[in-house]
């Protein structure tokens, strides 16, 4: 167990309702106020503000909050979506899908508490429902935690993991500020209202002027092979182990694939399905459910190629591209005929150096928030056991 130096007498066991109020009986509702319910809240955070009145008010409005409140999710708690009640700016009420917790230790040790995995577990196994697990307040009252005696320690360590939320919070708006300011950009690029020092006109041209499907060798044995997939939304490619690849008379064919190529899924492309293979993942392979296309070096850069079908301004519109009903997908004609804006060679490098920057900023700031999550996490198990 890890704990603050001077700290060295055993924790006290309690049952929740000796150290807390839980939902008390609440004064009445105010003419207007912030409505908060279960998607008010997003990772302890209040990203929904539902400003309303008295008269239209939903039934399950009916917790007025008061400072230092904390709402545990009671539905689906295994989610951890709860909420430390801090602000005095207006009157706020919540909804009846939390529990109001009035704490009379020190309120942020029991809020940090509430998240550690025991305790979790122990609600979980109270819950009743599969669809929408839930516990009521009589059986959450009755579990009991395991608390230092001392307020001073339980000050030091709800303010140490309140320090490390603040944190994740800053690499939160970090990350989301870069993928916005990445979306801007590329819709000012691609519309040529951002040049760089560049003034030819671009040219028109199809998929099939500047880019070429690949020699397919079905293979007969995919046995240890690595199965990738393109996954939804840019978000690269991986290794798919939760499938097995089989090889039937009647499903699809598989082929290698290599680093390089650009991979997009027939059936998602309009779902932003695509990524270029990483040298990581070079002889994996996929089925033909997945088209792959080289490109014409002399002609365009598979990076800009990439970046350029890779707005969701492109590739949302492109289903109306697609024939059919039920399970739309892109034949590798339809594909071949997108058409594509294309600037000089040079300009194409200027753009895709500056994105492949921006995207490098992307993937630090995303792992630094991984590891601040991950490091927070391992804490909680330690300063919790």
């Amino acid at each position: 167990m890890l704990r603050f130096k001077g700290f060295d007498y055993e924790w006290v066991i309690k049952r929740l309702d000796e150290i807390s109020e839980i939902n008390p009986k609440t004064r009445e509702l105010p003419e207007n106020f912030v409505y908060i319910d279960l998607d008010s809240v997003n990772n302890g955070i209040l990203t929904k503000f539902n400003k309303i009145n008295k008269i239209d008010a939903p039934s399950r409005a009916q917790r007025c909050l008061d400072l230092n409140d904390i709402l545990f999710q009671t539905v689906r708690p295994y989610q951890m979506n709860n909420f430390f009640f801090e602000l005095n700016d207006c009157d706020y009420v919540a909804s009846t899908g939390y529990a109001q917790i009035k704490s009379q230790i020190f309120p942020r040790f029991l809020y940090y508490y509430l998240h550690y995995y025991k305790f979790v577990n122990d609600v979980l196994n109270r819950c009743t429902g599969s669809s929408y697990p839930a516990i009521n307040s009589t059986d959450l009252k009755k579990i009991k935690i395991k608390i230092p005696s001392s307020f001073n320690e339980q000050k030091l360590i709800g303010d140490l993991f309140h320090k490390i939320d603040k944190k994740i919070e800053l690499l939160e708006n970090k990350y989301e500020y870069y993928q916005y300011f990445k979306k801007y950009l590329m819709q000012q690029i691609f519309t040529q209202k951002l040049r760089f020092d560049f003034k030819d006109t671009w040219d028109k041209v199809l998929l099939k002027d500047v880019a070429f499907i690949p020699k397919k060798t079905k293979l007969t044995n995919v046995e240890g092979l690595k199965l990738l997939t393109v996954k939804l939304h840019t978000k690269g490619i991986e290794i798919n182990d939760r499938i097995k690849p089989k090889l039937t008379k009647r499903g699809r064919p598989y082929y290698i694939r290599r680093s390089g190529e650009l991979l997009i899924g027939r059936q998602n492309f309009h779902n932003g399905g695509m990524g270029i293979v990483p040298k990581s993942l070079d002889g994996g392979i996929c089925s033909n459910a997945i088209s792959s296309f080289n490109v014409f070096e002399d002609k365009i850069d598979v990076n800009y190629l990439y970046y350029f079908l890779a707005r969701p301004e492109y590739y949302i519109k492109s289903e109306r591209l697609i024939g059919g009903t039920g399970q739309k997908e892109f034949s590798e004609k339809e594909l071949l005929k997108l058409k594509i804006d294309l600037p000089s060679l040079e300009e194409q490098n200027k753009i895709v150096d500056f994105l492949l920057n921006i995207d490098h900023k992307i993937e630090l700031s995303e792992n630094q928030l991984n590891k601040t999550q991950e490091f927070k996490k391992g804490l909680l198990q330690q300063m919790f056991v």
